[in-house]
């Protein structure tokens, strides 16, 4: 074998060995929730899971019915306010037992319910928030965040605008933000610092003293408002003299 063959098989190698590198192994799907999210989904399940079974033993043994009869005709569809009405309790003892559990199921199926809904929606947010990060930042969305027309897009802009995307703030609670930063903002300096609190402070005394001033000098005038009447009441009643 001379040298060119052996150039050829080793290239031929290297090349088989990149094509091998160059196929990707096969992802796993994403699972639909995380592990967080399974676990809140697990813990909502367990109060509806406890009312059916307590519900289910005590209609059984109270009313003589089978547990399919008592977990879905009573429990699951009276849990669910939707009540058929083909079952239901003939005892008395088994009415007031409703009376207490009714409320309290539907009450406990509804919130249970609300949260395993709630869990499904945050995971979306979720993966659209990570989608939004991931994604690539255009000549547009500098356009967008550049709000002051600077031409530079600031820290405080680029969260802005993300925050925004994600939904988490609108453009009026940002707007009061902004008001209350340059109400603290007492120097104008763009930054707060301790002399601003002592400027606020000043400026909040010196509102008081004038509040003062102007309840004193209201008192003082309606004062002498009284006593300028009494006294002409006193004249207008003393009798002439002779």
């Amino acid at each position: 074998m001379n040298c060119s063959e052996k150039d050829s098989e080793s290239h031929q190698s290297t090349n088989g060995k990149q094509r091998h590198a160059n196929v990707k192994s096969p992802q796993k799907p994403s699972s639909l929730l995380s592990q967080s999210a399974n676990r809140q989904l697990v813990m909502s399940l367990i109060p509806i899971a406890i009312l059916i079974l307590l519900g289910s033993a005590i209609i059984v043994k109270g009313e003589g019915w089978d547990w399919i009869d008592a977990i879905y005709c009573w429990c699951v569809i009276t849990g669910t306010s939707v009540g058929y009405g083909d079952f239901h309790p003939t005892t008395i003892r088994m009415r007031w037992f409703g009376i207490f559990y009714i409320p309290i199921a539907v009450g406990c199926y509804s919130a249970a319910l609300g949260k395993i809904a709630n869990i499904f929606v945050e995971s979306e947010i979720r993966k659209y928030n990570s989608k939004l990060l991931r994604r690539e930042v255009t000549l547009e969305d500098l356009e967008t965040m550049n709000v002051d027309g600077g031409g530079e897009v600031s820290v405080i802009e680029l969260v802005e605008h993300m925050l925004k995307s994600m939904n988490k703030v609108d453009q009026l609670l940002l707007d009061e933000l902004h008001e209350q930063f340059h109400k603290l903002d007492a120097d104008g300096s763009g930054g707060l610092e301790g002399d601003d609190l002592l400027i606020l402070a000043e400026r909040n005394l010196s509102e008081r003293r004038r509040l003062a001033l102007e309840r004193y000098q209201s008192a003082l005038l309606h004062r002498g408002a009284t006593f300028e009447r009494i006294s002409l009441e006193l004249n207008s009643s003393a009798p002439l003299s002779p």
